[in-house]
């Protein structure tokens, strides 16, 4: 699966705008992917090699461990961090700088 992480938001020069609708369940989508499948986080990771073996990916990663294991076909709150964190990392990495991300307002994805 690839996860072109440009195409799930809008470059405004100053920040990015997402809408969520685009954004969670490409996301989701992704996350479950690696979780689940045989897929690896490599765009988590700009180091050469394994991403697993990334001390900076499995220190991303550890916060979450502690968490149940969400409902991803209605996500929680703690799975929509999760999917948001994600994402947010991965747009930096690709642009290769800090970055200012809008989640424009969709009661879809409203916080629970």
């Amino acid at each position: 699966m690839t996860y072109n992480v440009l195409s799930l938001c809008e470059n405004k020069g100053a920040y990015f705008e997402v809408d969520p609708a685009v954004m969670f369940p490409a996301t989701i989508k992704r996350i479950k992917a690696v979780l689940f499948g045989d897929e690896t986080p490599s765009e988590l990771s700009k180091a050469a090699g394994n991403p697993w073996r990334d001390p900076v990916v499995m220190q991303f990663l550890k916060p979450f461990e502690a968490l149940p294991e969400p409902n991803w076909d209605t996500p929680t709150a703690d799975a929509l961090a999760l999917a948001e964190s994600w994402f947010e990392r991965a747009l930096a990495l690709h642009v290769g700088k800090g970055i200012r991300v809008h989640i424009s307002k969709n009661l879809d994805y409203k916080r629970r």
